[in-house]
Formats: C-alpha cells, structure tokens, sequence
C-alpha cells in the first residue's frame, strides 16, 4: 500500500460519499486560452446542421409532390377518367422505391396497365408517355414507413417519420395508391 501524507488522506475521505465512492468527476470546458483559436462554437454547428436538414426534408417533400404532379399529369392526359395509380413496393430496396402497377377509376377498378413507355387499355388501346421520368419519381418516393415530416417546423428536433403526403394512399401489404386528383391539386 502507497503511504500519503495525513492531508491528502484526509482530504481523500472527505470527499468519500457515503456509498463508499468518490464524486463524480465533472470536466468543465477547457478555459478560453486553452481552446484552439478557430475552433467553431459546437452549439451553433448543431443549430446549422438541424436547419440545412430541415430544408432539405422541406425540399424532398416538394420535389415529391411535384414528382406526383408530374405522374398525375401525364396519366391524365392519357386517360381523363384515371383517378389511381396503383403502385408496388419495389423489392429492390427497403426504404424508397415502387414499379407502377395498374392505372384505377374512380372506384378503384382496373383502367389500364401501364408498363416501361406505354399505357395499355382493357380494349387494346396503347398510348405512349414519358416512361423514363415516371420511373424516376417512383424509384424516388419513399415507401411507407419511411415518408418523412416534420411535426414542428419551428424546432427540427421535433422532427419524427409518419404519413403526410395526401396524395400517397397506403394499402395493406407493399401497395400504395398514388390519388392523382389530390396529386394534381398539390402545391
């Protein structure tokens, strides 16, 4: 055992609580002039990094609508009476990503198939559209638990997942229902 002087003992002991431990040992800040010069306040980073994160969900969130509008635009210009598209969670990823899957009435009955470039009636009448951008937003859209949106836009670290966009309708299982009125209507 190491000898110390009766001071330091004494002074060991009183700081002994009565669980027989010592305190919790609290590291403030390091003093201003043992702070490298330049070093950026970490508060104010946070503050930086929760703000560019909240633009960029705003940005995602439009750029999804406008995506939808897109879809909507194109598949009613094809077909007037179309109101759904049916789409289906692509197995090629876990979080975003869906392959159109048929295109509803109003009563959510069958309309039309729709493939790569074409959109194919029940009577056989095919009509060409931009596949290519379609497919886009679709591989884009985030699947259903996974749509984000901040619950209060005044403090991102409020910020949590659930369903917001009106025009994406859930069904059970891995399909989604894209309402292209309400779609067409988004801001």
């Amino acid at each position: 055992m190491t000898n110390i002087n009766p001071a330091s003992e004494s002074a060991r002991e009183d700081a002994r609580q009565g669980d027989g431990k010592f305190g919790a040992q609290q590291r403030a800040e390091a003093p201003a002039d043992v702070i490298q010069p330049g070093t950026p306040d970490p508060a104010a980073l946070s503050e930086q990094f929760l703000e560019h994160k909240r633009q960029a969900a705003e940005l995602i969130r439009k750029g999804d609508r406008i995506g939808a509008r897109s879809i909507a635009a194109t598949i009613k210009r094809a077909l007037p009476d179309a109101a759904y598209l049916r789409i289906e969670e692509s197995d090629q990823s876990m979080t975003h990503g869906y392959w159109a899957n048929k295109i509803l009435d109003k009563d959510k009955q069958f309309l039309a198939d729709i493939d790569d470039d074409t959109i194919t009636t029940d009577e056989g009448e095919e009509f060409g559209y931009d596949g290519e951008s379609v497919w886009e937003v679709l591989s884009d859209l985030p699947q259903q638990d996974n749509i984000p949106v901040v619950a209060n836009a005044d403090n991102p670290r409020e910020a949590r997942y659930a369903p917001e966009y009106a025009w994406l309708q859930h069904e059970a299982g891995e399909y989604a229902l894209i309402d292209l009125n309400a779609a067409l209507a988004a801001d």
